[in-house]
């Protein structure tokens, strides 16, 4: 169990009295508690909020000029979406195993070195890019370099909510991070855009980098540890005989997260309905777009504006999300995010009148800011900051091999039974994952207490 407030943790043993161990301890004390004042009037979060709201739409950018590049280098769609999916890949593949890293490494120093070598990457490609050196698998390799940083870089940005605001306050702190993510996109994509259109995909990557400074040097600008003010007791070691005794040991710390939300009833409960709800929502990543320019030949520009709306949606539910949880508790707010989803997932595979379609995705975007700022507050409020990564880690890859998976499923019934029916598939199983989820007393759950001890806790 978890060390409680106010009560001195037992002295270390002897025997695994480590310099780890004394680290771990060091950092845990250095920082005092979170200031309990509205975020608004947090320095520290602010800081922290307003580095990475700038990082964010620098983001914006890169992910659209770095695909393009590939594009104007190679003039194959499949280079190109090859290039995306070697980005995307890193998480479900070392998404557990980089959690066990970050919560042995210095979470804030983590994202200041992930930061300074994006940044030195992507202006590395776009001088690169000026003087014609660029090749395919250069970028390939820059591809895969950015996914494996952008990993480590979220499950250590993961602890810093909890570390910079009060525990009352996570709720409204996670609702301005994810307001500031959806406007990324509201104001990223024209800017990008504009960028790409005056000075070239190439050059347009070193805007990024720049922005990768700017969040360095806010993280540098924050005199906090990003490490849980309460230390937990120190793990019972056993002292490995063989190279399977250590690959033993690896694996149980792998697994370390994976145990938690197993035997913490909510966090399974939510984790469970977060993977369900990706699986679902990522039928609809091809169709919509299919059926807006292929069935109801909208143009790019009116596409545009619809997906503008939804990122306002986006923001505008991040920002009730306090409120809404506070009114209806958890439990209640993530059933709400999901039963929502059906109704707007007819509209949107049935509806033909753009205005309509562009409040059907607002309302959608919102629906899943509202589920993501609800989730991740419930996990950082419950769990160990020891072993925060490890949650994260082990919630993310499920979730990203579910939209792995339903984004193919998605695919396969776009051709088989076009786009509004896939939509209409995808509202029947958002309906029975709500009626799943509360025979399973999902609504009953109690999010107050800390998270399950697992068996093991390396």
């Amino acid at each position: 169990m978890h060390q409680v407030p106010g009560i001195p943790a037992p002295p270390i043993p002897a025997r695994v009295a480590t310099a780890e161990h004394a680290a771990h301890n060091e950092a845990a004390h250095v920082d005092t508690p979170p200031p309990d004042v509205p975020v608004g009037r947090n320095g520290a979060f602010v800081t922290f909020w307003a580095g990475q709201a700038i990082s964010q739409v620098g983001d914006a950018v890169g992910g659209l000029a770095l695909p393009l590049l590939v594009l104007a280098l190679t003039g194959s769609a499949l280079h190109m979406g090859t290039v995306i999916a070697i980005l995307a890949a890193p998480l479900a593949v070392i998404g557990i195993p980089a959690g066990v890293l970050v919560d042995r490494l210095n979470r804030r120093l983590t994202m200041l070195i992930c930061d300074a070598l994006r940044a030195a990457l992507f202006v590395g490609l776009a001088v690169a890019a000026v003087f014609n050196l660029l090749d395919l698998w250069v970028l390939y390799a820059a591809a895969a370099l950015l996914g494996i940083l952008q990993v480590f870089f979220y499950l250590a940005g993961q602890t810093a909510v909890p570390s910079l605001v009060a525990r009352g306050r996570i709720v409204q702190a996670n609702s301005w991070v994810q307001a500031a993510a959806a406007a990324s996109g509201l104001l990223g994509l024209p800017v990008a855009g504009i960028l790409i259109a005056d000075i070239g995909p190439g050059r347009a990557l070193a805007v990024d980098g720049i922005t990768f400074v700017v969040s360095a040097i806010s993280l540098a600008a924050v005199r906090r540890s990003f490490a849980h003010p309460v230390p937990l007791p120190a793990p019972r070691r056993r002292q490995p005989h063989s190279i399977f005794g250590a690959l033993g040991d690896v694996l149980r710390a792998t697994l370390t997260g994976v145990g938690i939300i197993w035997r913490t009833p909510v966090l399974r409960g939510a984790t469970l309905l977060s993977i369900g709800l990706n699986l679902l929502l990522s039928l609809g990543s091809a169709a919509g777009l299919f059926r807006l320019k292929h069935d109801l030949s909208f143009s790019a520009m009116l596409i545009g504006f619809i997906f503008a709306g939804a990122s306002a949606g986006a923001v505008a539910l991040a920002l009730a999300a306090g409120p809404l949880r506070r009114r209806l508790g958890f439990a209640r707010a993530l059933l709400l995010a999901v039963a929502i989803q059906a109704p707007l997932a007819l509209g949107i595979g049935w509806v033909t009148n753009s205005v309509a379609l562009g409040v059907c995705y607002a309302f959608s975007s919102g629906a899943g800011s509202l589920f993501s700022v609800t989730t991740i507050s419930l996990r950082q409020t419950i769990t160990p900051g020891a072993l925060l990564g490890r949650v994260s880690a082990a919630v993310q890859t499920a979730s990203a091999l579910a939209i792995t998976l339903g984004t193919f499923l998605g695919g396969l019934l776009t051709v088989a039974l076009g786009a509004s029916l896939t939509f209409t598939v995808m509202a029947g199983g958002l309906v029975l994952l709500v009626a799943l989820a509360i025979l399973g007393g999902v609504q009953r759950l109690d999010p107050r207490g800390p998270a399950a001890e697992p068996y093991w806790s390396m």
